[in-house]
């Protein structure tokens, strides 16, 4: 009998991941100002902290971005905003974001939570949350359906499927 690959599945951090709603959970999340897009899956988190490159540069590097930075860093928070990537933005230490840049997320339909926990606290709790990743949302349904669809060699797949099995 002979072997055959019929894929070959590059590991994906997509499936990682969880929604706007699962992350304040996760956090000691004190307020949520605008509930939008709780279903949103947030991929990637990026710390607000000294950026040497241009903000907005820096912040549009990935997709699906939750920004974790100290409530009192409106001039991160702004950047980020502007990066058009962000979809959440998590203000640490328990403080709520000026009213410039609560105005322009809520416009642009992020939520941003106010949560206790300082940066890095914070990071230390959502890398802890890895054993609570689902597969029941949509976008990772759609995504896996992609990328079977891109990884998978159906001729061959159904060539062994129609074959006789005593052959």
């Amino acid at each position: 009998m002979s072997k055959e690959i019929l894929a070959i599945l590059d590991q994906d951090r997509f499936f990682m991941s969880n929604t706007i709603k699962d992350v304040s959970k996760f956090l000691t999340t004190n307020k949520i100002i605008g509930e939008y897009n709780s279903n949103k899956i947030i991929e990637n988190y990026l710390i607000g902290g000294f950026v040497l490159d241009w903000g907005p540069e820096y912040f549009s590097t990935k997709e699906n971005v939750a920004l974790i930075v100290r409530g009192d860093r409106p001039d991160l928070q702004l950047s980020a905003i502007q990066s058009e990537t962000i979809a959440l933005i998590i203000a640490t230490t328990n403080i709520t974001p000026v009213e410039y840049v609560i105005h322009e997320a809520k416009r642009l339909k992020i939520p941003i939570l106010i949560v206790e926990e300082n940066t890095e606290e914070a990071l230390e709790k959502l890398s802890d949350s890895i054993d609570s990743f689902k597969f029941d949302h949509n976008d990772k349904i759609l995504h896996s359906n992609k990328i079977l669809n891109n990884s998978l060699n159906f001729d061959s797949l159904f060539e062994k499927l129609l074959s006789p099995l005593t052959k």
